[in-house]
């Protein structure tokens, strides 16, 4: 029997861990392309009252190496400098 492809699939499952609105809802893994992401989702509701699920995604090797103080991946690339404005509360449509 073939082995099982997750090449761009992923699952997510209930936070039995929850303590804190600012810890996830629900927490999972994500396959892009053969790279491993953790994401994580929190359920919301929007201004005019729709609910919708935030979510955060991380490369697996960034989180890990924060979660015990190593900061950023060291092969990571950095990221690019921008001259571009922050978005205030006006430019966001909801």
């Amino acid at each position: 029997m073939p082995e099982y492809d997750d090449t761009n699939r992923g699952a997510m499952f209930k936070n039995d861990r929850k303590e804190t609105d600012r810890h996830p809802d629900m927490k999972g893994t994500l396959n892009v392309e053969g790279r491993e992401f953790w994401v994580s989702a929190w359920k919301q509701t929007s201004k005019a009252g729709k609910p919708y699920v935030s979510l955060s995604v991380q490369p697996k090797e960034q989180q890990s190496d924060r979660k015990y103080g190593g900061g950023q991946d060291r092969n990571a690339p950095r990221p690019q400098t921008s001259s571009v404005e922050p978005l205030t509360e006006d430019d966001i449509p909801f």
